[in-house]
């Protein structure tokens, strides 16, 4: 029954959608940006309904909320440009993001979908406040958030066993991000120092007893 509705559902949106393309080549109507973007509006709902409608399509959540954003965007480009030029970026990077997060929250054993999420949310993270972030620290956040995605990742359960594997390049990304986060802004003044304090108080009470 599920195979027969998805299968009766697409096919009135592929025969909407040649109705459309053949009205416009027939110049009875026109294509606007807004027409653009409801189109894209549809057919991204109508994968999100083939979802719902059959949880173990689960890909079909990666080109619906895609096709969502991008008809939010083009909307929102006609009627607010400046708006958009700020957030379509962000929209669209966070959109990919958040649907591959959505896969692993649906199904835990795709672990893979994380490290996708998590660099899609950090680009989105870094375009929406790149007006803040100095250019130089921009690698920084960049490898920071890298090293949060493999963080989460050793911490997953899996079948096997939880993966210890991300951790070198979680601890490699993290240093990495520390180091250029601090010497491209006025926190590496007071972050080495006190990194340099803890070192030597380490190293002072792990000391041999005599």
């Amino acid at each position: 029954m599920k195979t027969l509705t998805s299968r009766l559902f697409w096919g009135i949106i592929l025969v909407l959608g040649g109705i459309l393309f053949l009205l416009e080549n027939l110049n009875l109507i026109t294509f606007s940006g807004i027409l653009f973007g409801v189109l894209f509006g549809i057919v991204g709902a109508a994968f999100l309904v083939e979802y719902f409608t059959n949880r173990d399509h689960w890909w079909a959540i990666i080109p619906g909320l895609v096709l969502l954003a991008l008809s939010a965007i083009i909307i929102t480009g006609e009627f607010f440009p400046s708006l958009n030029d700020a957030m379509g970026g962000v929209l669209f990077l966070g959109a990919i993001g958040l649907a591959f997060l959505l896969v692993f929250l649906r199904n835990r054993s795709f672990w893979w979908a994380i490290i996708p999420a998590g660099v899609l949310l950090t680009l989105s993270t870094i375009v929406a406040f790149s007006n803040v972030l100095p250019g130089d620290a921009v690698a920084g956040v960049l490898f920071l958030g890298f090293a949060v995605t493999f963080g989460l990742l050793s911490i997953v359960p899996t079948p096997q066993g939880r993966m210890r594997w991300p951790l070198i390049p979680a601890a490699a990304l993290l240093v990495l991000g520390i180091f250029i986060t601090t010497v491209t802004t006025d926190l590496f003044r007071y972050v080495w120092p006190v990194l340099l304090i803890l070192a030597g108080l380490y190293l002072f009470i792990r000391r041999p007893v005599k």
